[in-house]
């Protein structure tokens, strides 16, 4: 009786821990700061909390209201403690103002390597656009809308 006990706490774990983030359970991010509407400089602090599966990576991406492509944010993959992330957020060039778009999603690892890619090499190409990354399936995104002041 007691081996049973040990065998399910065990197959428990493996799936609490391992399993679960794998099939995107609980795989969710949320931008808490700034909210929805508020006016924001030439660049400032995006910041939330996530829950990310054992294989995500999380990326923030901005662009122009409007604008059929992004730019990731950051430098690279966010950083995230515990559950908390910050992101420093760049709003377009100086000439830029109007409302800009942000959103944070989970990506898997071939499309966090061609991100990783893309930070490394983006200031000697201009800073180039690019497609919004598909999200890892299962995982929720969060978006916002924000009004850039003249510089």
């Amino acid at each position: 009786m007691n081996s049973l006990k040990v065998i399910f706490i065990s197959i428990t774990t493996i799936f609490v821990f391992i399993a679960a983030p794998i099939f995107g359970q609980g795989c969710n991010v949320k931008i808490t700061s700034p909210a929805n509407g508020t006016h924001v400089d030439g660049q400032g602090l995006v910041s939330g909390i996530v829950n990310l599966p054992y294989s995500g990576y999380l990326w923030i991406f901005a662009r122009k209201a409007g604008f059929n492509a992004w730019w990731p944010q950051g430098n690279g993959t966010a950083e995230v403690l515990g559950n908390d992330w910050e992101v420093l957020v760049h709003y377009g060039t100086k000439e830029d103002d109007g409302k800009f778009d942000v959103i944070a999603l989970v990506v898997d690892e071939q499309t966090n390597l061609d991100l990783e890619k893309w930070s490394k090499n983006s200031k000697a190409e201009n800073y180039p656009p690019i497609a919004l990354p598909k999200s890892i399936d299962g995982c929720t995104f969060s978006r916002i809308r924000v009004q850039k002041n003249k510089d």
